[in-house]
């Protein structure tokens, strides 16, 4: 039996968030039988494995010039790592094609659409299109602002505070609380955190999962005091911002780990100059940065108005100590209407603790 065009995209929007596909965006894609059924489905699991289009079309094993293709993107239409997904739908021989959104990327952005149309094949776009937009949140924002997605995670107490004033943060939030933090983790391309947590915690930061592959990680380093076998060193993966206040000797001695030093401007207090850093990350190809450093690094992202999404974990605990170390410092305000107010957020219990999550803009 057939269904409405919104059953079928929703499926493509849970397939493509199975996919770690950064940078490109999250696609899914299905084939439906004239009858309404699912003949077959694909995803765009990695750069530069195989599209969801042409997954989906080629592991379809009838007839397929009287079914659907459902998408919730435009199909590319040029040549990259794989051949454009425009010329397998087109050589398949199918007919209707269903799309959720337009590609923001200006190498596509409407033209694969006017590709299929002009070989005949009819296109509808727009279906669950907020779905869609949200599901690719960071590639749209890469695209249509030109910077990076940046969402900034925090975890405190009741009482906002992230470590004792003995600097003691092991553990504010559960076992399942930090779990889940690893998969939001892992749908950024890159991970931020600050020199002082390198030397506070000496973390990992990986996505310590089976199949999947670590985010590059970044730290900010104003002076590179990063030890050489600090475990977030631990490969190749990984940039470290830095100033001119870094020795010449370190920066040879971390690339001749094969580590990224990037040298970047200062800012009036000698640290990251941090819009400039974001124009370096664009310029890199990151679409997507997961921001995790102490309250120093979460305050100035927030200061400077670069953060576009925040994660906010809160545990049932409280400290009672104004020398506690806050998550968020600064100058402040002088009014509560001054404040700033998340957008659309909502929350989520896991285990004994709140995740809030919401936009800032």
């Amino acid at each position: 039996m057939n269904k409405p065009h919104e059953y079928y995209i929703r499926r493509c929007l849970e397939l493509a968030g199975m996919g770690n596909p950064h940078p490109n965006p999250y696609v899914g894609a299905v084939v439906v039988h004239g009858n309404g059924e699912i003949i077959a489905e694909g995803y765009h699991n990695m750069a530069g494995e195989e599209h969801a289009e042409a997954q989906a079309l080629h592991k379809s094993k009838v007839n397929i010039q009287n079914a659907k293709l459902y998408i919730n993107l435009e199909p590319c239409c040029y040549i990259g790592r794989v051949h454009p997904c425009t010329d397998a739908i087109i050589s398949s021989g199918i007919k209707t094609v269903i799309v959720a959104m337009k590609d923001p990327n200006p190498r596509v952005n409407g033209k694969g659409i006017e590709i299929l149309r002009c070989s005949g094949i009819n296109v509808t776009v727009g279906v669950l299109q907020k779905e869609a937009r949200l599901l690719n949140e960071q590639f749209v924002t890469f695209h249509a602002k030109h910077r990076p997605f940046i969402a900034l995670k925090l975890a405190t107490t009741l009482d906002g505070k992230i470590a004792t004033r003995a600097g003691d943060s092991k553990w504010i939030t559960s076992l399942k609380m930090r779990a889940h933090t690893r998969l939001l983790r892992a749908r950024h391309q890159a991970i931020l955190i600050g020199v002082n947590t390198v030397l506070k915690d000496d973390p990992h930061l990986g996505a310590r999962s089976f199949g999947k592959r670590d985010q590059m990680r970044i730290i900010l380093d104003s002076k590179l005091r990063s030890p050489l076998k600090a475990k977030a060193l631990r490969d190749k993966n990984v940039i470290i911002a830095t100033t001119s206040r870094a020795t010449l000797k370190k920066i040879k001695s971390l690339e001749k780990q094969g580590i990224f030093v990037w040298v970047c401007a200062s800012d009036r207090r000698g640290f990251v100059h941090l819009p400039k850093f974001m124009e370096r990350m664009r310029d890199h190809g990151i679409i997507s940065c997961f921001v995790e450093g102490g309250g120093r690094v979460a305050s100035s992202f927030l200061s400077e108005g670069l953060v576009d999404k925040i994660y906010w974990a809160i545990a049932p605990k409280i400290l009672g100590d104004e020398k506690a170390v806050s998550a968020i410092s600064g100058r402040g305000i002088l009014t509560m209407r001054s404040a700033m107010r998340l957008k659309n957020a909502r929350y989520t219990q896991i285990d004994d603790d709140i995740l809030c999550e919401g936009y800032t803009r």
